[in-house]
């Protein structure tokens, strides 16, 4: 045990690393510094912004640390803790994100895609495919069991108009997909017009015995980095160009209306998000950028609807598909309603809730462990 008085420091190294004296305060694991059951903090560290240690021991199980305080505290903290939050010299991920995976209709040829059983999968399993392809094929599920399992599995159901919604053929149909004539639906994602975006849409297969209605899917983030590649002036022109998504809703007196761009970048370059729905935007532009403009969303356009870039399967009885609305697109294949029956149930679950899920699984054994010694 090595116990050493430490004054006019403003860090101490433990293993290599460094931590200063704030940081270590601020962070303090005992219950009077962070709840035991929550985990968050409740000590202001700006009501001291200057903390001084008394006393230092470290060993190799735990950092001890008693404060210059009144009343008098003392923190402890472990070193396995201390070294997984290390941030020196860069912080740590608490949670692993998978490698996304950019895929085309090729690449199924090489990665058949498995439909996942609900009684029988590990959650963990259907979680990572979904952060890492986009999307997530869940199967043997009853109608019974559909919206226990989401809310139980991810989150609650995201209160839209309907909580669950049909998508069949309906005598006056208003939604593309829902006309008695089965037509194609174009991959798009949804709820452009909305701020809230970051949304997961579950397709739900009731029944379908109808010839055609394949589902289409599209990752919009190879097909961007594809189209950058080739095309880097139109690129920077769907990315630099903002414009209207919207949509009039009589029945429920709503008019929703954003403005944003189709290809959305983070500070470093990185596609993070894709607003693309034809039927819901205004390219209502400046004079002197509207024929470049429609020239960039022609050619990206092509590019969605090509076969290549297009996954299409079909959607069995039981069958739960679930999709990052912000990066895979989605449609159909025409069918012919007369054939036989085409029912979905169709909602959305915030992608938050599925993040927050997927990190509890993730850091749960961590804090629970860490946080309650």
């Amino acid at each position: 045990m090595n116990s050493t008085t430490i004054l006019n420091e403003s860090f101490i190294k433990v293993r290599g690393k460094g931590f200063h004296y704030i940081w270590l305060r601020d962070n303090c694991l005992n219950p009077q510094s962070r709840n035991p059951d929550t985990f968050r903090r409740i000590y202001d560290y700006t009501e001291n912004p200057q903390p001084k240690p008394l006393y230092v021991e470290l060993n190799e199980e735990e950092l001890i640390i008693d404060w210059d305080e009144k009343p008098s505290h003392r923190s402890i903290y472990p070193i396995s803790w201390l070294m997984k939050y290390a941030y020196d010299p860069d912080p740590k991920q608490i949670c692993n994100e998978p490698k996304l995976v950019l895929w085309d209709r090729f690449w199924f040829d090489k990665h058949p895609i498995e439909r996942h059983d609900i009684h029988s999968c590990p959650q963990s399993l259907w979680m990572d495919e979904l952060c890492a392809l986009g999307f997530t094929l869940l199967s043997n599920m009853s109608i019974e069991e559909m919206e226990s399992f989401l809310t139980k599995s991810i989150g609650p159901i995201n209160a839209t108009f309907e909580i669950v919604s049909d998508v069949k053929p309906t005598p006056d149909a208003k939604d593309l997909g829902d006309l008695m004539t089965g037509p194609e639906v174009l991959p798009h994602n949804a709820h452009n017009y909305k701020l809230s975006k970051f949304l997961m849409p579950f397709f739900y297969c009731v029944e379908h015995n109808a010839k055609g209605g394949e589902s289409i899917l599209v990752d919009s983030f190879r097909v961007c980095e594809d189209f950058r590649q080739k095309y880097p002036e139109y690129f920077k022109i769907l990315s630099d160009t903002p414009i209207v998504f919207h949509k009039f809703d009589p029945q429920n007196n709503y008019y929703f209306s954003d403005t944003a761009p189709i290809i959305q970048l983070d500070t470093q370059g990185n596609i993070y998000r894709i607003c693309f729905n034809e039927k819901n935007c205004e390219r209502t532009i400046p004079f002197e950028k509207t024929e470049s403009f429609y020239e960039a969303y022609s050619i990206f356009y092509h590019y969605m609807k090509n076969p290549a870039y297009q996954y299409r399967f079909r959607l069995n009885n039981g069958d739960c598909l679930l999709i990052h609305n912000v990066r895979v697109m989605h449609g159909r294949t025409t069918f012919d309603p007369r054939s036989g029956i085409r029912h979905l149930k169709a909602g959305f679950v915030d992608w938050d809730y599925f993040t927050a899920r997927r990190n509890f699984y993730q850091s749960k054994h961590f804090y629970l462990q860490q946080f309650s010694s």
